[in-house]
């Protein structure tokens, strides 16, 4: 890795670097090295900023996210999702907003905090609603009814599978 990023920093080839950056980060997270994973994917993210590309910065916010949440630091984990969410409806990538929407719900499922699942689902309903994709609205719909039946909420479940068939 060292070496390829040396080559393409005389090629002054920035996006590739970001991209070696990311992949390097990749790895670190698989063998559980949080700390140099981050500092690798904020190498990236500076890059992106640099050269003002939004969705990419964005997405690297998200993953440092999703790396502070895997290393426990679940308060800065939250705060820096939502910095990530800015930045995609800043570059206005509302699929990009929903995924950083799903991480949240997906660790408040982890945790066992049902209502706060809910929210993020909730509000993936309402981002694919207001973006017009009728399709991931339906989807959505389907799994907050399926998190409302485990909240034993199966009156509303109902009403929201009823909308997720009108919506399909």
């Amino acid at each position: 890795a060292k070496e390829a990023l040396g080559l393409l920093r005389a090629l002054d080839d920035r996006v590739a670097v970001a991209e070696v950056y990311r992949v390097v980060a990749e790895g670190c997270v698989l063998h559980n090295d949080t700390r140099r994973a981050a500092r690798m994917v904020n190498q990236a993210k500076a890059i992106h900023t640099e050269r003002g590309d939004r969705k990419k910065e964005a997405q690297c916010v998200h993953r440092l996210g999703q790396i502070d949440l895997q290393s426990g630091a679940f308060d800065k984990g939250i705060a820096t999702l939502s910095t990530a969410q800015g930045l995609f409806k800043e570059a206005r990538d509302f699929k990009g907003e929903a995924s950083v929407l799903n991480t949240l719900k997906e660790f408040h499922l982890k945790r066992g905090q049902l209502a706060q699942a809910v929210e993020a689902s909730q509000r993936m309903v309402t981002l694919y609603h207001h973006a017009g994709d009728a399709k991931l609205e339906g989807s959505s719909l389907v799994t907050l009814a399926e998190l409302l039946i485990e909240q034993d909420q199966v009156a509303l479940a109902q009403k929201v599978g009823q909308a997720a068939l009108q919506v399909s």
